[in-house]
């Protein structure tokens, strides 16, 4: 595992406080990236060989996510790898252990990755890239906590060929005293955004193992980029504090 020093872990926790966003390189170390990555183009492939068995044999909300935005929801997954393939749910626990530890070293022990907000998202067109939105409505976070941090790592290079996210930093200080949106798309346009936060956004590069961190007030969407076959799997881990 990676260690913060003092000097590090000061130095990122002021541009936390700054900005409610942060980009952490080398956030997981080797191994664990490798048993990430593993364990999801593994779970990926699971899914997608046993979608359309009769009966099923994912619930519900495990299908739905999948086939409506080539997505997986951690939280359903747990029970559908002990089933059929409790190896691929061991490297998933490892690798979450690691992320929290990781989490740990940069805030405090008073964190863990919650595995109902925790999602891993694979795009291969422009169809589901994300506008402007928080997740603290659009995941409907802030009805079960007031504060909680996604930590986005994408699995492929981003920034460049494959899209990274566009984030607006300190927009969680606005966002947070303005009403949520609670019924419909949770989404802000252009207009909304230009008007209300303004438009001076920050699209990090980086590489697998990397992580961007941000508030879940913070406004944030899927980088617009050219080219409509672009692949790229990203895993959200949502962390919050122990109550």
């Amino acid at each position: 595992m990676l260690e913060s020093s003092a000097a590090q872990q000061t130095k990122f926790l002021e541009e936390w406080e700054r900005a409610g966003t942060a980009k952490v390189d080398a956030f997981l170390a080797p191994q664990s990236l490798s048993e990430l990555q593993t364990a999801v183009e593994a779970s990926y492939e699971l899914l997608r060989r046993h979608i359309s068995d009769d009966p099923p044999t994912l619930n519900i909300h495990l299908a739905d996510h999948f086939t409506r935005w080539d997505g997986i929801w951690v939280k359903e997954l747990a029970g559908f790898l002990d089933r059929f393939s409790p190896e691929i749910r061991e490297l998933f626990d490892r690798a979450i252990s690691s992320a929290e530890a990781r989490f740990r070293s940069l805030f405090d022990e008073n964190w863990r990755l919650e595995p109902k907000f925790t999602f891993i998202r694979r795009h291969q067109s422009t169809r589901h890239y994300l506008p402007w939105h928080i997740d603290a409505d659009a995941a409907s976070i802030i009805y079960t906590t007031d504060y909680c941090i996604n930590v986005w790592l994408p699995l492929d290079p981003v920034g460049e060929v494959a899209p990274s996210l566009e984030l607006l930093p300190s927009s969680n200080k606005t966002m947070r005293n303005l009403p949520i949106v609670a019924e419909g798309e949770k989404m802000r346009t252009d207009e909304w955004v230009k008007d209300n936060i303004g438009t001076h956004s920050w699209t990090p590069h980086a590489l697998p193992g990397d992580a961007i961190l941000f508030d879940h007030w913070t406004l944030h969407r899927t980088q617009r980029i050219a080219g409509e076959q672009v692949k790229r799997t990203s895993c959200e881990f949502r962390f919050v504090r122990i109550a």
